[in-house]
């Protein structure tokens, strides 16, 4: 973030902006699919009635960059939640933003968004091959019987509500304003998948990483908005939750985790609280090495 200063007319003026930089690789994207998506996105989206997002001032294809428009407020986490009315006001609105993002016409922007939007199946195969994948690397066979379990369940569930999924929902990515708007940041994880993915993903992400429930309120506010009877969400719960701990599961192994904070600990903590309440099962390993961080 930085004030630019330009010039039109001879005539000086200055602006607060962000800069963002595509050029790293997360999970076998490319820097060029991070900015062609977010900039899809945001050229598609920037004038809708429902949805807050930033304005782009300048792109760069060819160095994967853009300068865009920097909002003022803080972001959701930084929000004194303590206060009941104001905790339930904001989860509500949380959610119907979601709620509001689920509803969005996806032509705009679906031939720049990975994702099989028209193959669910492979989706949520491709999905299970790579966390056995993880879990076989990992050499955990415990795991798989758990994913196996998993898989089961799923074989009742009905993929049928395809979307734009922001795939990093949470309230680092929010920012409330002074006039009361919520604006969304960091589309770079989106995909056209199931929204309950994307719910899922979103109660797991701020429970753990900030210890609230919030999905009393913020599925008030979600189907107040989409009018949708959100079926079968606990098995996206259980999967996304398995998802979650076992990405943890190096650190239980011994993986260096001295630049880890006491407060990630109690995140790891809230992702195996997670695992265990939507999957049934307790590791003996995991308790053991929490207890070493001094959380029992």
């Amino acid at each position: 973030m930085f004030n630019l200063k330009y010039y039109i007319n001879q005539l000086e003026f200055s602006k607060d902006v962000v800069f963002k930089d595509y050029s790293k690789v997360y999970k076998g994207n490319s820097g060029v699919t991070k900015y062609k998506k977010e900039l899809a996105i945001f050229k598609s989206y920037l004038n809708s009635d429902y949805i807050n997002i930033p304005e782009i001032y300048f792109e760069d294809e060819e160095k994967t960059l853009i300068i865009m428009e920097k909002i003022g407020g803080e972001t959701l986490d930084r929000i004194y939640i303590d206060d009941k009315e104001q905790f339930e006001y904001l989860m509500k609105k949380f959610g119907e933003t979601l709620g509001y993002i689920h509803s969005l016409d996806i032509n705009p922007v679906k031939e720049v968004i990975p994702g099989y939007y028209t193959s669910q199946k492979k989706y949520f195969n491709d999905y299970i091959e790579s966390l056995k994948n993880r879990i076989i690397n990992l050499g955990e066979m415990e795991y798989l019987e758990i994913l196996d379990s998993l898989c089961r369940r799923f074989k009742e569930v009905n993929f049928n509500n395809i979307c734009l999924n922001h795939g990093d929902y949470h309230f680092w990515n929010v920012i409330f304003t002074d006039k009361k708007q919520l604006y969304i940041l960091d589309w770079e994880k989106s995909k056209i998948v199931d929204c309950r993915y994307d719910i899922a993903n979103t109660l797991i992400l701020c429970y753990s990483w900030f210890g609230i429930d919030l999905k009393e309120y913020m599925l008030e506010g979600y189907v107040n908005v989409t009018r949708k009877d959100i079926q079968q969400l606990e098995c996206f719960e259980a999967l996304l939750s398995f998802d979650s701990f076992t990405a943890c599961v190096p650190f239980i192994q011994g993986a260096d985790d001295s630049y880890v904070r006491d407060k990630t600990y109690m995140w790891i903590k809230r992702r195996y609280d997670l695992f265990v309440e939507n999957n049934g099962r307790r590791i003996e390993k995991a308790e053991e090495y929490l207890k070493t961080k001094g959380i029992l």
